[in-house]
């Protein structure tokens, strides 16, 4: 009998296997690398003698190839007088499987059938036994499958090639060979031949997985046993379908089907290997370069004002792929511990930039970058920064900084405009205003809440109402404190005007005393006729005052009082003429 002996798992051991050999031990050509992406190439052959491997996926590593060779079923043994038949290859399936740091790869390569020897398998994967024949014409048994599991769902499996059939009694009635994994074998020869059993769970019947196409397989395939070699009046006795009843010697038992392969890749290939041998399973992957992750920021900054984080982001080996991925920016309370994630950024030539203003004030946060890492980069961490976040700064400009109205006449008004601007770190508003003089007064303004930088503007009016000079203020109370536009004018008079003249003609040569009738007549500095000034001027009252005329051309000339607010205009009850 064949001894079958289930291996238990051994620990990850690094295998390095020349590639001139690699031909040799994958069942045919070593499989071709695909562009592989920047950083270290790795590779492990687990053959079915170094038994079950647990292997972990390492940082930096997305993907992995996988290349599985099941095992070979055994030759069928001669009969009494004819040959058994081959024992059928083993499958080969190569597929890509993205991954993830952490999560465990089952390698469970299965050996090669023999007679009188030992078979590595595990699970179900084991090939079906062969059956009995006379004359030692057993068949083979099949080989055992070879399957990958990824956090114990299959992946991959390479079913084992199908046992010969056994010689039968009669010479040249030779067994049928196996079939390679997922064919059928080949019948035996001679009267009554029968045909190989299918492939199925353990190999040992005619009963198939039943999984639907496409389903990853709750179980590998086997390899069947062949069937053994018909005895005298066609006893049957084949472990897969027994070879046909004869009269006298039955031809040799038919060889079994070898196992079916699958895999979870849609670009999944199967081939079947060329030679006999065991089983194993080869894995390639790539490990990402490893980066540094460095982040810098302002010192200092008072709250409200932008603060810029950049992490620049440096590969351990240089020349290679830009540098992509993203960059979270996270903030640890130092007292709390409490984490916040201020913002990501994508990664641009290897830096990863954020602005933020939304940190908060005082000294009591870390804060540093974790790098993601991509396809060619391994991620990376950087150092905490403390950046300090000082008191808000809470200052406006004016401009200008206090207005001057000058002189206005009573009750006439005057408005200038101020300009407000927001020179602080966070916003501005205010609440109320109010003035101290009700000769001055704020009619309007654009001004609400502003933002740093942002200005508004403030009008204010000035209507005196009592002569003099006056110093007032317009208070607000804002969110910065108390702010205040000074305020100065001076209220005057307002300019005089002419309504008479008495007479209102006279000599070319001058010397005409008249008098002049009109309004303001405040602190009166000249009286003009024609532009020359008038002499010996005396005012009874702030509306009459007289004056004798100088020398002057013949013709109507205006007669005009100047006083501190100003001139009179012209009009026609201020003429005088000239005879």
């Amino acid at each position: 009998m064949i001894n079958k002996t289930a291996f238990v798992r051994r620990t990850l051991v690094a295998i390095s296997v020349p590639a001139t050999l690699l031909a040799a031990v994958l069942g045919g050509a070593a499989p071709a690398n695909a562009d592989a992406p920047f950083g270290t190439p790795h590779q492990i052959v687990q053959n079915s003698s170094d038994g079950q491997l647990l292997w972990t996926v390492p940082t930096g590593t997305s993907s992995v190839h996988v290349h599985l060779v099941g095992g070979s079923g055994a030759d069928g043994q001669p009969g009494a007088g004819s040959p058994g038949g081959q024992g059928g290859h083993g499958g080969i399936v190569d597929e890509t499987i993205a991954v993830k740091p952490g999560q465990t790869l089952d390698l469970l390569p299965g050996s090669a059938a023999s007679l009188g020897g030992a078979e590595h398998w595990y699970g179900d994967s084991v090939g079906g036994d062969g059956g009995l024949g006379d004359s030692n014409g057993n068949g083979g048994t099949g080989g055992a499958a070879t399957w990958v599991t990824l956090d114990g769902q299959v992946i991959a499996t390479a079913g084992g090639g199908g046992g010969g059939g056994g010689g039968g009694a009669i010479y040249t009635y030779k067994g049928g060979n196996g079939g390679d994994a997922g064919q059928p074998g080949s019948d035996g020869s001679g009267y009554g031949a029968g045909s190989g059993a299918p492939g199925n769970i353990a190999g040992a019947s005619d009963v198939q997985h039943g999984e639907s196409a496409g389903d990853a397989p709750l179980v590998s395939y086997a390899g069947g046993g062949g069937g053994g070699g018909a005895g005298w009046n066609g006893a049957s006795l084949g472990g897969g379908r027994a070879g046909g009843s004869g009269t006298y010697g039955g031809g040799g038992g038919g060889g079994a089907a070898g196992g079916l392969s699958w895999g979870a890749d849609k670009d999944v290939t199967y081939s079947t290997r060329s030679v006999s041998g065991d089983g194993l399973v080869l894995i390639e992957w790539t490990v990402a370069s490893e980066t540094t992750s460095n982040l810098t920021a302002p010192a200092s900054a008072p709250q409200g004002r932008p603060v810029t984080l950049t992490d620049t982001i440096s590969p351990a080996i240089a020349g290679g792929p830009a540098i992509g991925g993203e960059v979270k920016f996270e903030m640890i309370d130092v007292n709390s511990y409490v984490k916040t994630t201020i913002g990501t950024a994508k990664v641009v030539d290897g830096v990863a930039t954020l602005t933020t203003d939304s940190l908060p004030p005082g000294q009591y946060q870390g804060v540093h970058a974790i790098y993601s890492g991509d396809d060619n980069y391994q991620g990376s961490t950087s150092d905490f920064v403390y950046p300090k976040i000082t008191a808000p700064i809470k200052t406006v400009s004016l401009s200008p900084t206090s207005l001057a109205f000058g002189n206005v006449a009573l009750k006439s008004l005057r408005t200038k405009d101020v300009q407000v601007t927001n020179t602080g770190s966070i916003d501005w508003s205010w609440n109320s205003a109010s003035t101290d003089n009700a000769d001055v007064n704020m009619p309007k303004t654009t001004c609400g809440s502003l933002k740093p930088g942002e200005s508004c503007t403030v009008t204010i009016s000035y209507q005196p109402h009592t002569l003099g000079a006056i110093t007032a203020h317009i208070t607000f109370d804002t969110a910065f404190g108390t702010l205040t536009i000074p305020v100065t004018g001076t209220g005057v008079t307002p300019a005089p005007t002419v309504t008479k003249v008495s007479p209102n003609s006279g000599s070319h040569n001058g010397g005409t005393r008249t008098t002049i009738t009109g309004t303001n007549f405040v602190k009166v500095s000249s009286i003009t006729l024609g532009g020359k000034k008038l002499t010996a001027v005396s005012c009874s009252s702030s509306t009459s005052c007289q004056a004798t005329t100088p020398a002057g051309t013949v013709g109507a000339h205006d007669v005009r009082v100047t006083t501190a607010t100003g001139t009179s205009p012209t009009t026609t009850a201020d003429r005088f003429t000239y005879k």
